[in-house]
């Protein structure tokens, strides 16, 4: 996935010079927004939904639940990855083609 956004980003820049901004902005709010660096529980109630829906965020929460705490994977943060491959399928493996 990562070869697929770089090549991607790489061919757009080409042609409009701007969006190498733009994709660092959005990198630094996509990293404050996964809760990398601080726990979810630190974030008001009335927004924490949104990391309910955050794939990225998931992925972490899983990984940081199974190697800090010791506990298994949430089945509801199981289906949510599972459902961001789909959406969001790499570039080597589409499975719905």
């Amino acid at each position: 996935m990562t070869l697929g956004v770089g090549l991607t980003l790489a061919t757009i820049v080409m042609f409009f010079r701007d969006v190498q901004h733009f994709w660092g902005v959005f990198t630094t709010l996509l990293m404050w927004g996964s809760a990398l660096f601080y726990p979810v529980s630190v974030v008001p109630e009335k927004y924490q939904f949104i990391f309910d829906y955050n794939p990225l965020f998931q992925v972490i929460d899983m990984i940081r639940r199974s190697v800090i705490y010791g506990q298994a994977y949430d089945p509801f943060q199981v289906f949510l990855c599972s459902w961001s491959y789909y959406i969001f399928p790499n570039n080597w493996n589409y499975p719905f083609i």
